[in-house]
């Protein structure tokens, strides 16, 4: 037949007449040309031995299964001109926007709840719309062209359906072509086309999910550097953007302006009647006259450089967005109903995974995945199970997988969540002698396992990271700190708490984070109002401390004259209260959707530039191009972040991970009420 894929091993053993009409095995054969068995053999993995060749535990089930068909099987698609065409598992992959309108179809269907899981999701819908095709879902609808899978899902069935859907959404791309068990495998056993056991094969070996791993590791390897360094790669926009941050504000702390391509921006303050500075709205919301003057000769290339960099920081972004640079990979999908590493099979797919050197992502989803051992998980199949564990035990591991789990857990950013690229050679080598350990095998893939399920957390320091980052290279233009003194910010008594806004925003983020995790990424309503109200109330009381404690002196500035806590840092403490609070009564008012808001990116991207508009008209002492520009560069930097930046990027952070706040009817159902 022709081929779709490349066999791992010729079929050794023939069908039961009783299956032979159905599931004919000598359909008539189209040679693939010569150029595609070039592709084909380039891209697949190398086939597995023929029969004699296994290793005993897969001789010893391949009897067992010799009245099905034994090695696995295809799945095979009836052409229009009679011919069948092989399909295997490399090419039983869906989309994005398959999966979407998956779930369209289902939501359409009265009988369909949102409590539903996976497995009622195969047994009410996706077996009787596929029965009596011979075909799993994903190839059914891409029957006209089967696609190739670029990503392993790794799920167990026990989670709800739709946040499983919805956490895919999270975390891959349009373009990615992805294998999901429910989707892809032929579930029916209606003897219309291969059984599952079928499917699967005599051992785990031969598995559709080892060879779908072996065929992305495969093409990864053809695709070169640019697959094994794709973490790297990704960094590179960020690390020019900080350069470009770093040319700008260097010399505004050094000539005491605001740099421009022509001259520089040098502002006076613009007092009206006798406010007191510090309390009052002019330290917080200064109205600036800016007058133009020469800058140094040395600061010349500042700003033009900025400039270039800033360029390519957007250039090297959208290129690696659509660059087609090959992204293959696992994502392993923790949900809230099981732990995903008591399933052996997701178990056994991140053991070949890291075996062949394929990236692993965690989800972006802050659902524990577990912590249990290998040695505790457990398999439908008791068959599978031994296999599985023998195929595990039978493990020899090497120092050179040590040195990658060391280079794994220093991994410490959410823009490198795969695995440090690696040869295809095995880090894992198949024990030849007596001397293997199964329980050095088994605690290494525990490591693996761990290592895994820690990324959320190293993700949620990454943002931090980002975060406080910028801050701290801002922090470059006010080279003596928070606190005024000479030649600092125009020689003007207003401050910039650059500092105060990176710490009150770092305290903010692991509160948040904190509380977050700690529900799994669904929180009570009860939970997130206490947590905004104290976020805020504490805010609230140091502003009060301040009041009081400046009150016993003169109101006049002077080095002794300064508060205990930054008024920067309690305004961050401030708005990120309320825009938890905001965020959550949004939350509950919608019903838990507003989180979540496909508009939020338009939303967001709407409110930024008409908050700084409305501050560049309020601020400005005139209504020209050239006092504009030097007001919005001031309130973006020094109060733009704590206004607007805490509150928008908690959402776009809970939406990222797909935090959600449970309503209040779903609570007192919870509680028996």
């Amino acid at each position: 037949p022709k081929l779709v894929g490349v066999p791992l091993h010729p079929l050794s053993l023939s069908l039961p007449d009783t299956m032979e009409t159905l599931w004919p095995t000598s359909p008539k054969t189209t040679q693939p040309s010569e150029s595609d068995a070039s592709i084909a053999s380039a891209e697949a993995p190398a086939p597995l031995a023929p029969s004699s060749a296994l290793p005993p535990a897969c001789r010893a089930v391949s009897a067992s299964l010799a009245e099905l068909g034994g090695r696995a099987r295809p799945q095979r698609i009836q052409r229009c001109n009679g011919e069948l065409e092989e399909v295997w598992p490399e090419y039983w992959g869906l989309t994005l926007a398959q999966c979407r309108d998956l779930m369209h179809r289902c939501r359409q269907d009265p009988r369909w709840q949102r409590s539903n899981n996976v497995y009622t999701l195969v047994n009410e819908y996706i077996k009787p719309w596929t029965r009596g095709t011979g075909l799993g879902y994903a190839a059914l609808v891409n029957q006209e062209a089967p696609k190739e899978v670029s990503v392993m899902i790794s799920h167990a069935w026990g989670e709800n359906a739709e946040e499983f859907f919805e956490t895919l959404e999270r975390s891959c791309r349009g373009d990615d072509v992805m294998f999901i068990c429910a989707l892809s495998l032929y579930q029916c056993e209606d003897g219309a086309g291969p059984t599952i056991a079928e499917q699967i094969g005599c051992c785990a070996e031969e598995s559709p999910f080892r060879r779908v791993l072996e065929h992305i590791a495969g093409r990864g390897q053809s695709a070169g550097w640019a697959w094994r360094w794709q973490a790297a790669i990704n960094l590179i926009p960020c690390l020019l953007l900080m350069i470009a941050i770093v040319l700008y504000f260097f010399p505004m702390g050094a000539a005491s302006c605001i740099p421009a391509l022509h001259g520089c921006a040098e502002g006076r303050l613009i007092l009206h009647g006798t406010e007191w500075i510090y309390l009052g709205k002019i330290c917080l919301f200064p109205h600036w006259e800016f007058h133009y003057k020469e800058l140094p000769p040395e600061y010349h290339l500042c700003v033009p450089l900025a400039i270039v960099f800033l360029v390519a920081a957007a250039l090297s972004r959208v290129f690696t967005q659509r660059s087609g640079m090959y992204r293959g990979r696992m994502v392993a999908v923790p949900n809230h109903e099981c732990d995903l590493y008591s399933r052996l099979w997701c178990v056994y797919e991140i053991f070949v995974a890291v075996e062949r050197g394929v990236p692993v992502e965690l989800a972006k989803t802050l659902a524990s995945a577990g912590e249990g051992s290998c040695r505790e998980a457990t398999c439908s199949s008791q068959e599978d199970q031994d296999q599985i564990f023998r195929n595990i035990g039978s493990t020899q591991i090497e120092v050179g997988f040590r040195r990658t789990l060391s280079t794994m857990s220093t991994a410490a950013s959410g823009k490198m969540r795969s695995f440090s690229g690696c040869s295809s050679d095995s880090r894992f080598s198949r024990a030849t002698s007596a001397g293997s350990d199964p329980a050095k095998a088994y605690d290494m893939v525990d490591k693996a396992i761990r290592t895994t399920t820690k990324r959320a957390v190293r993700a949620a320091h990454a943002a931090m990271l980002w975060w406080l980052l910028p801050f701290l290279l801002m922090s470059l233009a006010l080279p003596e700190g928070d606190w005024l003194t000479a030649h600092q910010m125009f020689d003007t008594a207003v401050c910039s708490g650059v500092y105060s806004m990176a710490l009150s925003g770092l305290l903010l983020l692991l509160v948040a984070f904190t509380v977050a995790k700690r529900s799994a990424g669904v929180l009570s309503f009860r939970s997130a109002s206490l947590t905004s109200a104290a976020v805020f109330g504490c805010g609230v009381a140091l502003r009060v401390v301040d009041h009081f404690v400046l009150a016993q002196f003169q109101q006049s500035w002077s080095p002794t004259n300064f508060p205990p806590f930054h008024h920067c840092f309690t305004l961050g403490l401030l708005c990120g209260g309320a825009g938890m609070a905001l965020l959550t009564a949004l939350e509950w008012l919608t019903c838990g959707r507003f989180i979540a808001w496909r508009y939020r990116p338009l939303c967001l991207a709407i409110v930024a530039p008409s908050v700084l508009a409305a501050l560049m008209v309020f601020s400005a002492a005139e209504p020209t191009l050239a006092q504009y520009y030097p007001v919005a560069v001031w309130y973006v930097s020094f109060r733009f972040a704590p206004i607007y930046g805490f509150p928008a990027f908690l959402w776009t952070a809970a939406a990222r991970w797909g935090v959600r706040i449970r309503p209040r009817a779903a609570e007192g159902r919870r509680s028996g009420r």
